[in-house]
């Protein structure tokens, strides 16, 4: 699920949403450089930087299959 600046969830079904192709491009230097952005993954990491800014763009919940 996806929530973005108080939007409405969203379930992301495919590899293919555009959503996902620029997160997976923030995952190298180039592609936060190019950005000004960065991803951040883990519950400590996240919790943290929502303590110190609270406008982060996207908040990204992954559920594993069953």
């Amino acid at each position: 699920m996806c929530s973005h600046r108080g939007r409405a969830e969203e379930i992301i079904r495919s590899l293919q949403n555009p959503r996902v192709k620029q997160w997976t491009e923030l995952q190298s230097r180039k592609g936060h450089e190019k950005t000004g952005r960065f991803l951040i993954e883990g519950h400590h990491l996240v919790h943290q930087a929502l303590q110190i800014r609270r406008d982060a763009g996207y908040r990204v919940l992954l559920r594993r299959a069953a």
